[in-house]
């Protein structure tokens, strides 16, 4: 299994948190994936 992707991260100052965003294939199968989670800095937590 081959797993290709690209991640991104991007910080709003508004919200005080960092998106990360993973978004690939399984070039097996051809599947399209897509990961978001956020850093919230207030809180210290995922």
């Amino acid at each position: 299994m081959l797993w290709r992707y690209r991640p991104i991260a991007i910080y709003s100052k508004e919200a005080n948190k960092t998106f990360f965003v993973y978004d690939g294939t399984l070039s097996e199968m051809g599947r399209h994936l897509l990961i978001m989670v956020f850093y919230d800095h207030a809180r210290n937590i995922v």
